[in-house]
């Protein structure tokens, strides 16, 4: 089977988010299992493979879309960066026909789609549909252009394609609801997590991090984003609710990519809370020090409205470290019953699952031993078979 991959995330700021983390670790996975199938990678210009896995560095496995001689078919028509991209890669299919395009990232207004091609089969990996059951903090905030693109694609593009890979059973539930689609055209292929996160640091590692972070000895530990879903000032609110109520000298560590403005504006909402001497701001971090903050803190606390998957969580498990999360959308199927469960919407409860951090340590001990053999079935290479075994049966029925 001919795979084309579409590769235009590893040259978008999503490279470095979840969406690229889930193509790079499953596109590296499936070239490492032993199957006759041939892969290229579309991608709209030369892709850097330095921070790549080793599989990944093979030139040969990149398609470089060949956007100067996309030109438009009427004569001094002007074409934009997404019309190029895309007659491009429509291009790149006619030319070279292929059993199967996969995008990993369709909803992502900065990725072109092509056109379907005969003989072809389209699948598309979705991960949520957030924009759309938050509209107001999303979809009515983007600007028109973009909120009707995302429309368009989600209700006129993705029905159009053979095969949908949803990464969570709750993915695949809003594709039922809002798009109507029937539950055979959709397979559940979870995400994954590395071997490397089951393997602990040493001590001495782990505490030259802790140095060079500057965090605290005793710490709640928060991996995410500010944005509205991610339900930042609810968890504040409760972790000094939970401080007044029991004066522990313990910290929250936030790890997150941020600009300055957004820096800023939470550093003085921090400050109007008084607990901007409890909270640090760790930034973004490397995975090896994401590791170690896991295994340093007392518990991953995740209060996120909503999820497509919650691989922080994910993440978290591996390591062992005890987890207390929201128990909405997608999260119970990644945590089960390997943690600690609070309403997101109840500041009150929020801080009464802080609490049992503390309270419930037995309890979360032995469910931390749960939660790594719970991830251990998680794992890149069991996302890889998943995926290539859905794009062999879409390709054999078609």
């Amino acid at each position: 089977m001919r795979i084309l991959v579409d590769g235009q995330t590893l040259g978008s700021p999503d490279r470095h988010r979840g969406l690229g983390r889930y193509l790079i670790s499953t596109l590296a996975a499936m070239l490492s299992l032993e199957t006759p199938h041939r892969f290229a990678v579309a991608t709209p210009g030369g892709v850097s493979t330095q921070d790549l896995p080793l599989i990944l560095h093979d030139d040969a496995l990149y398609s470089a879309l060949d956007l100067a001689s996309a030109k438009p078919r009427i004569a001094g028509e002007d074409l934009g960066p997404s019309q190029r991209l895309e007659l491009a890669l429509r291009r790149r299919l006619q030319a070279d026909p292929v059993d199967l395009y996969w995008n990993p990232n369709p909803l992502a207004t900065n990725v072109a789609l092509p056109a379907r091609t005969p003989d072809c089969a389209f699948v598309a990996t979705v991960f949520d549909l957030i924009p759309l059951k938050f509209r107001e903090a999303y979809l009515d905030r983007w600007p028109a252009e973009v909120a009707r693109d995302y429309l368009r694609r989600l209700t006129t593009t993705l029905p159009g394609y053979d095969h949908l890979l949803a990464i969570s059973w709750s993915t695949k539930a809003d594709l039922i609801d809002y798009l109507g689609l029937p539950e055979a055209r959709i397979d559940v292929v979870p995400l994954g997590v590395d071997a490397c996160w089951f393997d602990p640091p040493a001590d001495a590692d782990l505490e030259a991090v802790r140095r060079r972070l500057s965090v605290p000895p005793d710490f709640l530990l928060y991996v995410g984003g500010f944005d509205f879903r991610k339900n930042m000032k609810r968890l504040v609110h409760a972790f000094g609710r939970f401080l007044a109520k029991h004066r522990r000298d313990v910290a929250l560590v936030i790890v997150c990519s941020y600009d300055a403005a957004a820096h800023d504006r939470f550093t003085s909402f921090l400050r109007k809370e008084r607990l901007h001497e409890r909270v640090v701001l760790a930034g973004e971090v490397s995975d090896g020090d994401l590791r170690a903050l896991y295994r340093l803190a007392r518990a991953l606390v995740f209060p996120s409205l909503y999820e497509g998957f919650g691989l922080p969580v994910l993440e978290a498990m591996a390591c062992g470290t005890p987890v207390v999360a929201g128990a909405f959308s997608a999260i119970p199927e990644v945590l089960g019953d390997a943690g600690l469960y609070f309403d997101p919407y109840d500041v009150e409860d929020i801080a009464d699952a802080i609490e049992g951090v503390f309270r419930e340590q037995d309890r979360l001990r032995t469910a931390a031993g749960d939660a790594i053999r719970r991830a251990r079935a998680l794992t890149w290479g069991a996302t890889a078979r998943a995926t290539l075994a859905a794009f062999e049966r879409v390709v054999h029925a078609g």
